[in-house]
């Protein structure tokens, strides 16, 4: 018997037995095999494979979805549709996405092979609330003048944009009264205070995400007016350096001489006067630096200045100094009035 008899007989039993039929026709070539209703789905369905790195994070974060390693065994992949849990899709076969709200999201990657059969895979991705900062700690306020008051925290988080400081006067409540940087744990105000007047002060830091717990509060009464100006002489002394600060008034105009005599070897020091809205500075500068002062040797600051309001003002200023045997690189604080 040759091949068309052979094959014309097995013809004729698959009409009285149609299961060796349908057996016989699913080892014919592909074309053939596609006809074969049960194994849709199964064998000749193409395999999906997500890739999602990360799968976990704190919002907003991104995700770096895949699907190269999908593949199928007959055919080739036609389509990718990507359904990313969130209400975002995409049909590119690499995607990135950010979730930007907390929550658990599936994505859904599903794929369809030349022979119009699909398949799906599945990734969990958790999106987590970012925390909000600790609370900074330690608040403490010092008034340096009628009209300034120094403030100082500790910084207890690492993942603060900044921190709001609010005064609280005597007929208001707490008003914040500005924002400082992150990492950022000392501020100086100066805006609208009165003499003998008693402020309290907190902090607290804050993100994209929330804000921390307030500080504990702090209360300072500034010094009483000075009244009218009058001459005077300051001295203060450290380990570091002897400082002598002379004011001349000569009318409606001051003199403020100010000597600095270095005690130790030093690399640098540095003077800074700050004067407020009650004078203008007519003559001289208002800083001065020196580097390599060796002990006994003075660095000195000289200007005048306009009295504008006679009744009040305040005239602040600040020394700095780096020992020349010190390791850190920070000029410290060494003088202030």
């Amino acid at each position: 018997m040759n091949l068309h008899s052979h094959h014309v007989a097995g013809l004729a039993t698959a009409r009285g037995n149609r299961r060796p039929m349908m057996a016989l026709s699913c080892l014919l070539p592909l074309l053939l095999i596609s006809g074969c209703a049960f194994l849709e789905g199964t064998k000749l369905a193409p395999v999906a494979v997500i890739e999602a790195i990360p799968q976990q994070g704190t919002v907003p974060f991104e995700v770096h979805f895949s699907a190269v390693a999908s593949h199928d065994l007959y055919t080739s992949i036609v389509t990718y549709q990507w359904d990313l849990g969130d209400g975002s899709s995409s049909s590119e076969v690499i995607v990135k996405h950010t979730y930007s709200r907390p929550g658990t999201y599936v994505a859904t990657l599903t794929v369809v092979n030349g022979l119009g059969i699909q398949n799906t895979a599945k990734a969990t991705v958790i999106a987590r609330q970012a925390p909000v900062p600790n609370s900074p700690a330690g608040l403490g306020a010092l008034a340096i003048s009628d009209r300034r008051v120094d403030l100082a925290w500790e910084d207890r988080s690492d993942n603060e944009d900044g921190f709001t400081v609010e005064r609280q006067g005597a007929e208001s409540g707490f008003v914040e009264i500005n924002t400082v940087s992150a990492n950022v744990a000392n501020y100086t105000d100066s805006a609208d205070l009165q003499p003998n007047a008693t402020y309290c002060y907190r902090v607290r830091a804050f993100n994209r995400d929330g804000v921390s717990d307030y500080s504990n509060q702090d209360c300072v009464t500034t010094a009483s007016a000075s009244g009218s100006l009058q001459d005077q002489t300051d001295s203060d002394e450290n380990d570091l350096v002897k400082v002598t600060r002379t004011v001349d008034v000569q009318g409606e105009e001051i003199a403020v001489g100010i000597v600095v005599e270095a005690k130790v070897a030093l690399e640098l020091v540095a003077v800074v006067e700050e004067l407020d809205e009650h004078f203008t500075l007519s003559e001289g500068e208002l800083t001065a630096f020196q580097t390599t002062l060796q002990p006994g040797a003075q660095l000195t600051l000289s200007y005048r200045a306009t009295v504008d309001d006679p009744s009040g003002g305040s005239l602040l200023g600040t020394i700095r100094a780096k020992p020349a045997d010190a390791d850190s690189q920070t000029l410290e604080l060494v003088a202030q009035w």
